[in-house]
């Protein structure tokens, strides 16, 4: 009867140990199975743009396997805006960066030196792409160029 009991919590051990290795080794394997690079992993998140004369607003960039999300928050009227698009990092220190436009959603990308395109694919649509240079990504700070502007982000 005893020898039964200490083989059972042995076992039970040795699953829970089994399920544990199990756990780390698919949790280890998320940026293997996404093909997520370092700088990749480093960039996704939630950034805030740190404030300048220029963009009174607070801006968000929040990034997470290949979507995009860009949020800006307008102090005067309290209300936040918010768009979402893709990004690619066509090399180790470009990051570009493509955003579909909707209907009655105003965000001023023009002022901000973004680009406006048409769709290809869609017509009646047009999208906004940005090519930014990352000058510097740690899981803080993040510091982007476009155009002789630098951005700078924290994580948020």
């Amino acid at each position: 009867m005893m020898k039964r009991k200490r083989d059972n919590r042995y076992n039970n051990a040795k699953s829970l140990f089994s399920v544990l290795c199990a756990i780390v080794l698919l949790a280890s394997c998320d940026n293997i199975f996404l093909k997520v690079t370092d700088k990749e992993a480093d960039l996704q998140g939630k950034w805030r743009m740190e404030s300048t004369e220029a963009i009174p607003d607070t801006i968000f960039f929040n990034f997470q396997n290949k979507l995009f999300q860009y949020q800006i928050y307008n102090h005067r009227s309290e209300r936040f805006n918010s768009t979402f698009g893709y990004y690619q990092l066509p090399e180790d220190t470009l990051l570009n960066i493509e955003i579909l436009l909707s209907g009655g959603i105003y965000i001023p990308f023009g002022e901000l030196g973004w680009d406006t395109i048409p769709d290809l694919q869609d017509g009646n649509r047009s999208k906004i792409v940005k090519l930014f240079k990352i000058n510097k990504v740690t899981n803080r700070k993040l510091r982007l160029s476009a155009e002789g502007h630098e951005y700078s982000f924290n994580k948020f």
